[in-house]
């Protein structure tokens, strides 16, 4: 009863503070010029995400119309799928998991105004854009009477991070998601971050969480009841008290995050989690910087008095160290094992690696370091 009570005081928040919306909490802007305006899609369709606001940069001097603005958003993101009907009308929409189409039930009707507030009916897509102006598409005409967009979330950009951007797979399988932890702090440093986790079958959230604060040393999760307690990463905290707590969402790319049953949701293939932390309106997971493996989690020991050169090395990499070396485990960006050297082994045959970075993790007499080198 309490998370259906969270959740729907969430939804109510966000509601109200839809009326609030404005151009500078537009996060994807799309397209040049030096002048502006915004788009707003209302699907009206019952989920907790219905509606999203973009902005545009153009140039009024060219005329651009409402109907470019839509089908430009089109070539930006391949996400947004419009299909435009016979004279110009607006037929169906297709965006993520959101699907309205003309004439089943109903039709999508188009407005336009100074701002959100007071945005008006308009006579369609054939309109002249005008700087600073608001335009939206709300699903409603004829069975029920029209109602104006409103704006739920900032449209994020489809394209920001995929699975070519992450840095630290953890596990072994076929099919692979995508984690996203967002502090949702005021930070000039990052906040969000995305780890990858491979694995056969099926897992659940709560289990690919385990598994990547297992394999990351500077990763710790608590949970109570199936839900997130506590995160901590890099120096940030989220701890679940005064009023802030850990939302989770699923999703399969970083426009596309809808909220979830917490850390009992179950990933397949191709599946995100993602959790943000903050009160009732805190942001969808936003674009994560790709969490980096420092050696498989390893606890580190920085030995001031071990180095390697040459860096970038093309065949020989040479370890100077004070101390007694044990062995050497060279491990890919993608943690996987290279090659392991053996003891007093200092100078090292890398001719045979591929071009990239690695991460050298030495075990010596006084413990572990990790080294990054560059294999040209």
């Amino acid at each position: 009863m309490k998370r259906i009570f969270t959740l729907l005081l969430f939804i109510l928040t966000l509601t109200t503070a839809s009326a609030q919306f404005t151009e500078a909490d537009i996060k994807f802007w799309y397209g040049e010029g030096p002048d502006t305006a915004v788009l707003v899609i209302d699907f009206r369709d019952g989920t907790t995400d219905p509606s999203f606001a973009w902005g545009f940069r153009y140039d009024a001097q060219n005329g651009t119309t409402f109907l470019d603005m839509v089908e430009e958003l089109a070539i930006s993101d391949p996400q947004f799928q419009p299909q435009i009907g016979a004279f110009g009308f607006l037929s169906d929409i297709v965006y993520n998991h959101h699907s309205q189409v003309g004439g089943n039930p109903d039709y999508w009707s188009t407005w336009s105004g100074e701002s959100l507030i007071g945005i008006t009916m308009n006579n369609g897509l054939a309109e002249t854009l005008e700087n600073g102006k608001w335009y939206g598409a709300s699903y409603g005409f004829i069975i029920s009477d029209p109602v104006a967009p409103t704006v739920t979330y900032p449209a994020y950009d489809s394209q920001w991070f995929g699975p070519i951007n992450v840095n630290y797979w953890i596990g072994e399988g076929t099919n692979q998601s995508i984690v996203v932890l967002d502090f949702n702090t005021e930070s000039n440093t990052p906040v969000t971050y995305g780890w990858g986790i491979k694995y056969n079958g099926t897992i659940t959230a709560e289990q690919a969480l385990t598994q990547i604060a297992a394999a990351d040393s500077a990763l710790a999760i608590t949970t109570t009841a199936g839900a997130i307690n506590s995160i901590t990463y890099n120096g940030l905290s989220g701890v679940s008290e005064n009023g802030n707590q850990w939302h989770t969402f699923s999703g399969t790319n970083t426009s596309d995050w809808v909220i979830n049953n917490d850390l009992s949701t179950e990933l397949t293939s191709g599946k995100w989690f993602g959790a943000t932390y903050g009160d009732a309106i805190a942001r969808r997971p936003y674009v994560p910087t790709a969490a980096v493996n420092n050696g498989l989690g390893i606890p580190v020991n920085n030995l001031a008095s071990l180095s390697i050169y040459p860096n970038p090395v093309t065949t020989l990499l040479n370890i100077k160290s004070d101390v007694g070396v044990q062995q050497t485990e060279v491990v890919n960006t993608l943690g996987q094992t290279i090659k392991i050297f053996g003891r007093n082994d200092t100078s090292l045959d890398v001719s045979s690696f591929q071009s990239g970075v690695y991460f050298m993790k030495i075990t010596t007499d006084n413990g572990i370091t990790v080294k990054k080198f560059v294999k040209k």
